[in-house]
């Protein structure tokens, strides 16, 4: 057990886990005031979820513009605040033996679209890099989500072809 200080009220605490923040748990009546009011809170929202969850939606339809402001303004500062995730996203290119200009030229063969989806891609965003894992031989430049997809079917065309079988047949 560890030697661990509350993070609201300073007591000393024991715990097996060193991550636990506060003294107490959230579960059981114990802890400080500050652990207290969190429990509070959560069975408010768990009482009113609904209730709550529409307030949420309400409040984001009133404020659609300022949102997409804020997301479009996020997205132009991201390569900047971030640029060791940017420099990841380069290794990775380089791993697959793909140089920034070699990229440049496939983003623009693609017309800046994903090879499978064919939306158009996001200025702050780039295309992932589709590869075949067994010859690592590089197949196109992809949006996140087919990338995710391909990747969750593990590239297999005989899971593909059942998942599109799937489809037609629920399809009304």
């Amino acid at each position: 057990m560890a030697e661990l200080t509350c993070n609201h009220c300073g007591k000393e605490y024991k715990s097996s886990s060193p991550f636990k923040k506060y003294c107490g748990d959230i579960k059981l009546k114990t802890g400080c005031a500050y652990l207290r009011y969190l429990r509070s809170k959560r069975n408010y929202f768990e009482i009113n979820r609904e209730k709550e969850n529409k307030r949420n939606r309400a409040w984001k339809l009133l404020h659609k513009k300022e949102i997409s402001t804020y997301n479009k303004n996020y997205q132009k500062t991201y390569r900047e605040r971030f640029p060791d995730r940017q420099a990841s996203r380069k290794r990775n290119r380089k791993r697959q033996g793909l140089s920034a200009q070699e990229y440049e030229v496939m983003s623009e063969m693609q017309e800046n679209k994903c090879a499978i989806c064919g939306k158009v891609n996001n200025v702050s965003k780039t295309l992932c890099v589709d590869h075949d894992h067994g010859t690592n031989r590089v197949r196109g430049l992809l949006c996140n989500m087919c990338n995710l997809g391909l990747g969750h079917f593990r590239d297999n065309i005989y899971i593909l072809e059942h998942a599109i079988k799937y489809l037609k047949g629920t399809r009304q």
